[in-house]
């Protein structure tokens, strides 16, 4: 079968590649299930249905912001969506989410005392601060801090994940198989309440 043949070569070249690449955790997210998980295996834990990684520009969770100055520093956002007046800027600039940190990334964060309170354009932001506008977005930015989301069914999927479609290649399954952190992370213990500072200071102290 040709088409075979070109899914196993397909399969083998991203295997090679993935094999050069570093290894890196990816931001899967069960719509049915409600759940979120960073890994490197794409299978639910809960239903074991096998999804696709959600792209960068969807990502939600704990990011680096950046403000207009170049200021940054960490708090909880959505990609494309989430602003936060800065920190470093006395709160006179709004901050754009740039990028979101797998849980690896921001291991370094859990030692850090605390200097900045979380502030969002989000509607339900608990600790809203500045007055941010909402654009012409459909629907409104959400915040997805864990105290504004303390409620008995919180809202964790911001972004489903597509199914995955297997072509039976053996270098699929090996993929799907390997993974760096062989801990399921269950959403609501991987969104701690971190501290949100800028990065200049952390270096300064």
């Amino acid at each position: 079968n040709i088409e075979y043949v070109r899914d196993l070569q397909r399969d083998a070249a991203k295997f090679r590649e993935t094999l050069k690449s570093p290894a890196e955790d990816m931001q899967f997210a069960c719509e049915p299930c409600n759940k979120m998980w960073w890994r490197r295996v794409s299978k639910c834990y809960r239903c074991h249905t096998k999804y696709e990684p959600i792209p960068p520009e969807h990502q939600w969770g704990i990011g680096e912001f950046r403000c207009p100055l170049g200021h940054t520093f960490k708090g909880f956002g959505i990609m494309g969506r989430t602003k936060s007046k800065c920190y470093k800027c006395d709160m006179n600039e709004e901050a754009e989410v740039m990028k979101i940190l797998p849980p690896r990334r921001r291991d370094g964060d859990k030692q850090r005392p605390r200097r900045n309170r979380h502030n969002c354009n989000g509607v339900n932001c608990y600790h809203p601060d500045g007055d941010y506008q909402l654009g012409d977005n459909k629907k409104p930015p959400l915040c997805i801090h864990p105290r504004s989301h303390a409620t008995d069914q919180p809202v964790r999927i911001h972004w489903a994940s597509n199914v995955h479609i297997s072509t039976g290649s053996t270098f699929v399954t090996i993929l799907d198989q390997g993974s760096l952190d062989t801990n399921e992370r269950k959403p609501a213990n991987s969104l701690k309440t971190i501290s949100e500072h800028s990065d200049e200071e952390a270096d300064n102290m």
